[in-house]
């Protein structure tokens, strides 16, 4: 536990440069279609620092190469996208939408 807790305080440590960021950028657009976008690097960091810690990495680059090329990467990937995601959707919320499922898509959908 010291370990870990040392880590978080060495946090400003772990490097995360605009290249590797762009690494990020092209592996959450190639793996989940996810588009992460040129102002977001900090979120990235705060999001994802903590698993950069908990794999023992040192920087992101190497969590990155983590995530793109070793055989066990494939879970770690899915904790990667549940962390950048928000998980929320407004699409059944809104009422014109709802309305415009309603009244036009089904309509034509029963038409077929």
């Amino acid at each position: 536990m010291d370990t870990l807790l040392e880590l978080h305080e060495s946090d400003q440590k772990i490097i995360f440069s605009d290249d590797t960021f762009r690494l990020f950028q092209d592996l959450m657009r190639q793996k989940a279609g996810i588009t992460l976008y040129d102002n977001g690097k900090e979120f990235v960091r705060s999001r994802l620092r903590d698993s950069v810690i908990e794999k023992q990495f040192s920087n992101f680059k190497d969590f990155y190469y983590y995530l793109k090329y070793d055989k066990n990467r494939e879970t770690e990937l899915f904790n990667v996208v549940d962390l950048l995601t928000i998980h929320e959707t407004y699409f059944f919320r809104e009422m014109l939408q709802l309305e415009t499922f309603s009244q036009h898509i089904i309509f034509r959908l029963l038409l077929l």
